[in-house]
C-alpha cells in the first residue's frame, strides 16, 4: 500500500508539473 501511495504521489506530482508547463505554453 506504502508503494501504491508513492506511486499516486509521483503520478500526482508528474501530473502537476505536466499541467504547469503546458499552461506555461499556450497550445489548444
Amino acid at each position: 500500500l506504502n508503494l501504491v501511495e508513492a506511486f499516486c504521489r509521483r503520478c500526482r506530482i508528474e501530473a502537476d508539473f505536466t499541467r504547469r508547463f503546458t499552461s506555461s505554453i499556450p497550445r489548444s
